[in-house]
């Protein structure tokens, strides 16, 4: 973390008002630059506004904040706390420069807010028990950080929506949730918000989700996967106190052209790529989201494709091999393969639970059959349904 020069003026200014009353007092405090260096007590009362063009540097005192600390820095700063506080007032960062905000204590502020054209790049854990409002600037939080949204409530975080509003998280973010609840989370990289929201939760928790584009490649490598994944995509969501839960997931994938179309998410366990599986039941929302019919559990989420399978409509009695037999393409790349069969009027003629390229025309009058086809890649499983044409003659 950077670290600018302390600002003598300002610190021997809030001295003076320290040493009158043992708090902060006044209305307001501005000073062109420099950080704020406090090593006494220091207690902001309700409806005190302190403004602050710099960092503030809070070393082991007694520290209240029941009002507002507006950062408007212009210039880079640097804040630190080093001491265990609870405070119920709100931090607001409003500046045109970054600001680097490093915690080691145990800290906890009521509301904050993100109204900045800079960065805000966290170290440590940040607390929030009420509100966290974003309207434009990223806060970063992937080298180290975690913000904490205590607060239940669906609406305690919200964020501005307007063209010139955006603001998310880079890196964790923590939200307690509660049995049903929906819930939002507007996390991304540096370059895009890439957000998710949590559905129908099951349990009560504190939930982290963070986006990883690195988990497409990491299952691909570590499972072996013949899945076919969207580059770039990819979820962590865990409990911060490590509990089981279940819930139903919404997943940003908004650039997909046609993504109706045989896309659904994936899902494997935190420490073991290995066993993963896929729900394609999933729906296409037109906000830009997909989302699964069935609850999982926590872990590491991508987007996968769904195969393109090139079987058969036509089968014809007359003709060779390849033109009598219903084939699986690639059939080697399914730990199973299942096969029913019916006629036109609902009659199973055909029931196979191992199958392999076994049906073949000529056991068959010719007509139209439809068919249930089960494909198994180790836990996912997906069911395809269409029909065939038996044509007899030469």
């Amino acid at each position: 973390m950077k670290r600018q020069k302390h600002s003598i003026k300002l610190a021997f200014i809030l001295l003076i008002h320290l040493c009158i009353m043992n708090r902060v007092s006044y209305a307001n405090l501005q000073e062109e630059n420099g950080d704020l260096g406090v090593s006494t007590s220091m207690h902001i009362p309700e409806g005190i506004n302190m403004v602050i063009n710099g960092g503030l540097l809070v070393n082991h005192l007694d520290f209240k904040n029941s009002g507002k600390i507006i950062f408007v820095n212009r210039n880079d700063a640097n804040s630190y706390f080093s001491t265990d506080f609870n405070a119920s007032g709100l931090f607001s960062f409003e500046g045109t420069g970054n600001h680097y905000l490093e915690i080691t204590g145990d800290s906890k502020i009521g509301s904050l807010i993100m109204r900045s054209s800079g960065l805000l790049e966290l170290s440590g854990e940040l607390k929030v028990s009420n509100n966290l409002s974003l309207h434009q600037g990223l806060i970063i939080t992937e080298n180290g950080g975690l913000i904490t949204l205590e607060s239940s409530d669906e609406q305690s975080l919200t964020v501005d929506e307007s063209p010139n509003g955006e603001s998310y998280i880079v890196g964790p973010l923590a939200r307690k949730v509660k049995s049903d609840g929906n819930y939002f989370f507007p996390i991304g990289n540096q370059d895009n918000r890439i957000p998710l929201f949590l559905l129908d939760v099951k349990n009560d928790d504190v939930v982290v989700a963070e986006f990883n584009p690195h988990i497409p490649n990491d299952i691909t490598i570590f499972s072996q996967s013949h899945y076919t994944l969207l580059e770039d995509k990819g979820w962590i969501i865990k409990s911060k106190s490590l509990n089981d839960n279940q819930f139903k997931l919404a997943l940003f994938i908004d650039e997909i052209d046609n993504p109706s179309d045989g896309y659904g998410i994936l899902h494997a366990q935190l420490n073991d790529y290995s066993q993963i599986s896929a729900d394609y039941n999933s729906s296409y929302g037109v906000n830009g989201y997909i989302s699964n019919i069935n609850k999982v559990e926590y872990g590491a989420f991508a987007i996968a494709e769904s195969e393109k399978i090139n079987l058969p409509n036509f089968l014809f009695a007359g003709l060779g091999e390849e033109s009598k037999r219903f084939r699986i393409p690639e059939s080697d790349r399914y730990s199973n393969i299942q096969l029913v069969v019916f006629d036109r009027m609902g009659k199973q003629v055909y029931r196979n639970l191992n199958y392999y390229d076994e049906f073949i025309a000529t056991d068959y009058p010719g007509g139209t059959y439809y068919y249930e086809l089960t494909l198994s890649k180790g836990n996912d499983e997906k069911k395809l349904y269409n029909f065939i044409e038996i044509k007899n003659e030469k």
